[in-house]
């Protein structure tokens, strides 16, 4: 919105294939583009509830314009629901609510992953219930350049974790509500 309050869509999501429903904040790379994650959409062939996609992670100039980088699959995560947090390596990292080895494309505990910002995914940790079940908060990177975050469910008693990851992905149970 420019000063004198006149405002300008950048991207209007018109197609699944782009993804839908972005329900996080966008995060500036240093290379000056947006990044930001969609909770629906992409690859509509892989949903298994009604078309609806599994959700994406995107990139979007200053000016606008928008390029899918990754469409999840459910193995590597699916439905994304919180933000983005760029690492001290220069790589992006987040979370999925839900997909990942641990199940199903809806199934699944959820992951933590890594992305490279030309979109290369990499799956850091697949939650299994056990070890935490849904993220739905961004990562925080500590000081001591380790991930920390929060799953909804799972753990030791079923009712959510704090939970630390290396960028190598070496997941540690820090909380066990």
């Amino acid at each position: 919105m420019t000063s004198a309050g006149v405002l300008t869509t950048l991207v209007v999501f018109t197609t699944g294939a782009d993804g839908y429903n972005p329900s996080a904040g966008l995060v500036q790379g240093n290379d000056g583009n947006f990044y930001g994650t969609t909770s629906y959409g992409g690859n509509l062939s892989l949903t298994l509830t009604g078309g609806y996609g599994l959700g994406t992670v995107f990139k979007m100039p200053p000016a606008g314009g928008l390029t899918t980088l990754v469409s999840f699959s459910g193995a590597n995560g699916s439905y994304t629901v919180s933000g983005l947090v760029q690492g001290s390596d220069g790589n992006f990292y987040g979370t999925t609510a839900g997909g990942g080895t641990g199940g199903s494309a809806t199934g699944g505990g959820g992951t933590v992953f890594r992305m490279t910002p030309s979109g290369a995914l990499t799956t850091l940790v697949s939650f299994n219930g056990a070890n935490g079940n849904s993220p739905q908060a961004p990562l925080v990177q500590g000081s001591d350049g380790n991930f920390y975050g929060t799953t909804e469910y799972g753990g030791a008693n079923g009712r959510g974790t704090v939970f630390q990851v290396t960028p190598a992905g070496v997941l540690t149970t820090l909380v066990s509500f």
